[in-house]
């Protein structure tokens, strides 16, 4: 009892650093107005509704519970009521942090501070939001309410899957299809046709500057810089199991050296842009 309850508590708090991190970059509120277009409610603005945001938070909660609950990592097999103590307990730990966060932004808010020369995106407006347009108390209580829900969904879904074996058959199913996958049997056939496709990848990389604009680049530059960190994160924390962040300061090691490289001020050296991709590397491989 005293190993799941403990792993409860780690996988909340996995999760409640996740939206810790997003919240700090607005990537939650980002999820949030992703999600009430996709449902079909998104009013004008780039602002999410207190609702949609506490979906995304109690998406997040679910999916981490899930993962806990179907792996319960050496875990011995336990009963109905554990699944759902150790499910609420994760969800109460993640809303103890994402509230702790809220409580601390919203001071800074009453305070008439702008803590934007620190964290950039987080204006009065995007902590009015996140604090779900009402008081601090009030979106603690909602914070919590949400997180514990996720929690709740993810031991009632995952109940449900086991007794009617649900998780097995689609797990069988995907192994299934992945055997019988063609595209897959003829790569393996003929390794050389991935290596052509790679360098078409590659190639098709170095063209993209010369055959879109530079909105498009700006937003694949985002969306790539994303997919390293999520990388990097899933390398960590998924298959080493470490709730590590240390290896983000190699990661910006190499992006602010190439920034003052690049830019024009503080120190105007304006390097181009191979040579400053190759400084930033040897920093931050000199650095790690």
């Amino acid at each position: 009892m005293k190993t799941l309850f403990s792993k409860s508590i780690q996988y909340g708090i996995i999760a409640g650093v996740i939206l810790v991190f997003c919240e700090l970059i607005n990537l939650t509120s980002t999820f949030a107005v992703i999600l009430e277009k996709l449902f079909g409610s998104a009013k004008s603005g780039s602002t999410a509704s207190p609702l949609a945001i506490q979906f995304a938070t109690g998406l997040v909660v679910f999916f981490i519970a899930f993962t806990f609950l179907r792996k319960k990592n050496g875990i011995k097999p336990f009963n109905a009521g554990q699944e759902i103590g150790s499910s609420i307990l994760t969800g109460i730990t993640t809303g103890a942090i994402i509230s702790l966060l809220n409580v601390i932004l919203g001071s800074y808010l009453d305070k008439g501070q702008d803590i934007r020369n620190y964290l950039d995106a987080m204006s009065p407006e995007v902590i009015r939001s996140f604090l779900l347009q009402t008081n601090i108390p009030n979106a603690v209580f909602q914070y919590f309410i949400a997180a514990i829900l996720g929690g709740l969904a993810a031991s009632l879904l995952h109940l449900i899957s086991q007794k009617s074996n649900l998780s097995g058959r689609i797990s069988k199913a995907v192994r299934g299809s992945a055997q019988k996958n063609r595209i897959q049997a003829f790569l393996h056939k003929y390794p050389f046709v991935t290596t052509i496709l790679i360098l078409l990848v590659v190639v098709a990389v170095f063209l993209l500057p010369v055959l879109v604009n530079a909105y498009t680049i700006s937003v694949l530059g985002i969306v790539f810089i994303y997919a390293i960190m999520g990388l990097g994160l899933n390398l960590i924390v998924g298959l080493s199991g470490q709730l590590v962040f240390g290896y983000v300061a190699f990661y910006a090691l190499g992006a602010y050296t190439f920034g003052l490289l690049t830019a024009p001020k503080p120190f105007g050296i304006e390097m181009n842009f191979w040579p400053a991709l190759i400084v930033s590397i040897v920093i931050a491989a000199v650095g790690a």
